[in-house]
């Protein structure tokens, strides 16, 4: 079977030559901040983080489309609890399937989550996120991972455009360089009188 061709780049291939190691920079603060966040809010446990996220990608898989800037559907999710229990469930065998976590280790994993109440096993439909997670998360934590991102987004944005601005600070001290200190040795002055001295 023929891969998919791949979507064409955003951005200059030269551009990102020529500041490429800027450019890694700021994505790898951004996402070792991220990923040391999430490690933190999972206590470590790096596999119920995936599989709570890929539960929830599950759920809202048929509502939400990365295509589009606006999903109405899920904007009236978002406010309406009632509205949650129209996303599509999933079970332990198509998560595992979809992470290639084993399923028991899934099982295990979302006895953990819904003791949380982070998700919940409705009858005949199957695993669903829970309003309670998305408010636990919506609160603190995607404000925090939004500004993160903005920021490291925009100053990549500006250098593969070429507009990169120079830091404030930094443009106040190259205004006004801090000046060595070239002041005469006094020993100097000294050695010489006591040459005169030893000529007369």
């Amino acid at each position: 079977m023929k891969p998919a061709s791949e979507p064409p780049d955003l951005f200059s291939r030269q551009r990102y030559e020529e500041r490429r190691g800027e450019i890694r920079l700021h994505m790898s603060y951004f996402f070792l901040k991220y990923l040391t966040d999430i490690y933190q809010a999972f206590e470590g446990d790096l596999a119920t983080t995936i599989i709570l996220g890929e539960i929830s990608h599950h759920n809202t898989a048929r509502l939400f489309s990365p295509q589009h800037e606006a999903n109405e559907t899920m904007h009236r999710i978002q406010d309406d609890p009632a509205l949650w229990r129209t996303m599509e469930g999933c079970n332990a065998y198509s998560i595992s399937c979809a992470t290639g976590i084993p399923r028991e280790t899934v099982r295990r994993k979302v006895s953990v989550l819904k003791k949380k109440g982070w998700i919940e096993d409705d009858p005949g439909h199957g695993l669903r996120i829970t309003k309670a997670c998305a408010d636990h998360f919506g609160v603190d934590y995607t404000p925090r991972f939004l500004n993160g991102l903005l920021r490291a987004s925009r100053k990549i944005e500006a250098l593969l455009a070429g507009e990169e601005k120079r830091n404030p600070e930094t443009k106040a001290a190259s205004k006004s360089p801090i000046k060595s200190e070239t002041r005469k040795p006094p020993s100097v002055g000294k050695a010489r009188t006591r040459t005169k001295n030893k000529k007369s």
